[in-house]
């Protein structure tokens, strides 16, 4: 009975806490600690200013062999 209640209680506070920042720590995705801690794709592609300023200036070059 006490698990039955513990799992509605669970399910309400899912769909309660749905649009807020912080969710409960037992509903948090819990993956690995790695994978928690691992950069967001967004932040992992983002470059520094130098960076973006040496990609414009200085591209790759291209050449074409000729056959």
């Amino acid at each position: 009975m006490r698990v039955f209640k513990k799992r509605q209680v669970k399910k309400g506070t899912n769909t309660s806490c749905c649009g807020q920042v912080h969710k409960p720590l037992d509903i948090r995705g819990k993956k690995t600690r790695a994978l928690r801690r691992k950069l967001t794709p967004e932040q992992a592609t983002k470059l520094t200013v130098r960076g973006k300023k040496k990609a414009t200036h200085f591209p790759a070059r291209k050449y074409a062999v000729k056959a």
